[in-house]
């Protein structure tokens, strides 16, 4: 298919125009072009940001080619422009590619045109292509960047009040991808059921929670977080592992995209991280990281908290035990004073009875 160009023209002969557009619709038929002969004129055209090239002679009575590059690599830097034009010189045409025209026809030499036309789009496109992935690979690494900020501080943020920490994570992953909804869920200990520990809302910065999920009603969906790091489904709605979702979550809260990663304790799913988007979106590579990353940091939270509750409840028996053993000690100690006691009671017992007696006998000799 013949790519459609339009062509603005600095010409003041309509005839040279016309020529020019027959040699360029015998390889562009979907060619169109714009003649203008003035300074007026040319900057309205230009400014409209229409065109794919500038044709302009070099001088018109009114205005000049090179004014007319100047203006257009002010509003255009990328724009292929070529000289058409009668006689320019050896210096000139030097000139003109280092003030950065992109090329030069003579006139009387149009069979140039098709070539210089077609190589200055080339060089277009793939100057265009470079600077694209430029552009994306700045805000792949930009958001690379995002997103190890933010685990970072997910990291490091004490997670003492659960509820309060998958608050903070729900709003960190919400900003940091501009999704409109981030919520955390986990199963009933007979993972009959999923309750919705947090949501937020990016649109209306508010937090939701409460709602439950009977995990009987999707099985496939299930299944896949249980055989897969996560699941990215860019067509919700359509992806047969998460459609049985569609009647009684997806259509009532107008989720179209979703990406969702199962929140493992020792292995099994206790719950799940859910990041999902009101519009069609393909997640990235960066973004399935960032879910799983941010979906093992939660997991780690949890694992504390259970250690310090471990903790907390070996520190009170073990200070119950400690308790108890004083309470013995004490006791022992009580006891064995009051069995040494005993002992000298005994010996004192023992010494009267035998002064007694020896007190009996002396009485009895006299």
């Amino acid at each position: 298919m013949s790519r459609k160009l339009n062509i603005l023209n600095l010409e003041d002969n309509e005839y040279d125009t016309a020529l020019t557009e027959k040699k360029l619709r015998k390889r562009w038929k979907n060619c169109q072009v714009t003649r203008v002969d003035t300074r007026k004129a040319f900057i309205e055209e230009i400014r409209k940001n229409l065109y794919d090239l500038v044709l302009a002679d070099y001088s018109l009575p009114s205005f000049d080619g090179l004014t007319a590059l100047k203006i257009t690599r002010k509003k255009n830097p990328d724009i292929p422009f070529i000289f058409v034009t009668g006689v320019l010189g050896e210096e000139k045409a030097i000139e003109t590619l280092k003030k950065g025209v992109t090329d030069y026809v003579l006139k009387d030499r149009l069979s140039r045109l098709v070539p210089a036309v077609h190589r200055a789009l080339s060089e277009f496109d793939e100057k265009a292509k470079r600077k694209k992935a430029e552009e994306s690979e700045h805000r792949r690494t930009d958001q690379i960047l995002l997103n190890h900020a933010a685990l970072l501080e997910l990291s490091k943020t004490k997670t003492d009040d659960l509820e309060k920490y998958l608050k903070l994570v729900t709003i960190i992953s919400a900003q940091i991808l501009g999704i409109e909804r981030v919520s955390i869920w986990f199963s009933d200990k007979k993972s009959s059921e999923f309750h919705c520990a947090d949501l937020y809302l990016l649109s209306s910065h508010v937090h939701e929670k409460g709602r439950i999920l009977q995990a009987d009603r999707y099985p496939r969906y299930l299944q896949a977080l249980e055989e897969n790091r996560m699941l990215a489904a860019d067509d919700a709605m359509n992806d047969p592992r998460t459609n049985e979702l569609s009647e009684h979550y997806l259509k009532p809260m107008g989720i179209v995209s979703m990406l969702d990663v199962p929140i493992r304790i020792h292995g099994t799913i206790a719950g799940i991280l859910c990041y999902e988007h009101t519009l069609p979106r393909q997640w990235s590579y960066e973004e399935h990281q960032f879910a799983a990353s941010v979906a093992d940091i939660v997991s780690l939270a949890i694992e504390a908290g259970e250690r310090r509750k471990a903790e907390n409840a070996l520190e009170e028996k073990g200070k119950e035990l400690k308790k108890r053993v004083r309470e013995l000690e004490n006791f022992y100690e009580m006891a064995v004073g009051r069995e040494l006691r005993m002992i000298e009671l005994k010996k004192e017992i023992k010494e009267l009875k035998a002064e007694l007696l020896k007190y009996r006998k002396n009485d009895g000799d006299e």
